[in-house]
């Protein structure tokens, strides 16, 4: 996680990161730490060069999340009205 200013304005930048297959996805904000935005609502793709390849966005706040390796997908615990749910993954949805 990057936290960039002081801690009365930071911002969150990125949060957990994962890795699937030749992806490395990754949960983003950049929301001010005094608003709701400072959970991550996005996950960026990269490939395995760093490259960007897309952004997801979720719609919901994202306080931690996994990957489920048994049934290629992410697992999510959320800061909003969803509490927990799950984001099946194929190789359309994140290239």
């Amino acid at each position: 996680m990057e936290v960039t200013g002081n801690s009365r304005d930071a911002l969150r930048h990125y949060g957990d990161v994962v890795f699937r297959k030749d992806k490395i996805i990754v949960s983003y904000s950049g929301g001010n730490w005094n608003t709701e935005e400072y959970n991550p609502d996005k996950l960026l793709i990269f490939n395995l060069e760093g490259d960007y390849v897309k952004t997801l966005d979720i719609g919901y706040r994202i306080s931690d999340f996994c990957y489920d390796k048994l049934n290629d997908r992410l697992i999510f615990n959320f800061d909003d009205m969803i509490q927990f749910g799950y984001l099946p993954l194929d190789d359309d949805l994140i290239d």
